[in-house]
């Protein structure tokens, strides 16, 4: 059986509400959000959501096997 997750990540909101955070204090918005970007090639929806996917696993993976 497959189950198919589709979620949405408010990434400005998320980038604000965590900007007391040390390796954010100081910096833009935008450049934090460039610098995702760049580390997920362009496409923030499919690297974010192999990213979640990994940690899905990582997390995951000895309880189901896989």
């Amino acid at each position: 059986m497959g189950v198919k997750v589709n979620f949405e990540i408010d990434l400005e909101g998320l980038v604000e509400a965590n900007k007391d955070h040390i390796l954010l204090k100081g910096r833009s918005n935008e450049d934090i959000i460039n610098e995702l970007k760049d580390l997920f090639e362009g496409d923030l929806s499919r690297g974010i959501s192999n990213y979640c996917k990994y940690w899905f696993v990582l997390e995951f993976g000895n309880i189901f096997n896989y």
